[in-house]
């Protein structure tokens, strides 16, 4: 990979095949090198489309109710 005529290669991270990353998340990346960059801005893409993969999923469920297991009752007869 080439950026402004230096070549650096990323490791260790999946780059998408599009890659759609808001102008604010790049205000969140300090800028120290461009390795350093690039790197630290596709982990945060990666980081917020997991999360809102982990969304839609929860969405395409369908609880009906949010349940912990802390809300149940438990005896010492349940083994």
């Amino acid at each position: 990979m080439t950026v402004d005529g230096e070549a650096f290669v990323v490791h260790s991270i999946p780059v998408p095949n599009r890659i759609l990353i808001k102008a604010e998340r790049f205000e969140q990346v300090a800028y120290e090198t461009k390795e350093q960059f690039l790197r630290d801005v596709l982990a945060l893409e990666l980081s917020f489309r997991q999360k809102a993969k982990q969304a839609r999923l929860i969405k395409k469920a369908k609880f009906r109710e949010l349940k912990w297991l802390n809300d149940d009752e438990w005896s010492d007869q349940i083994h």
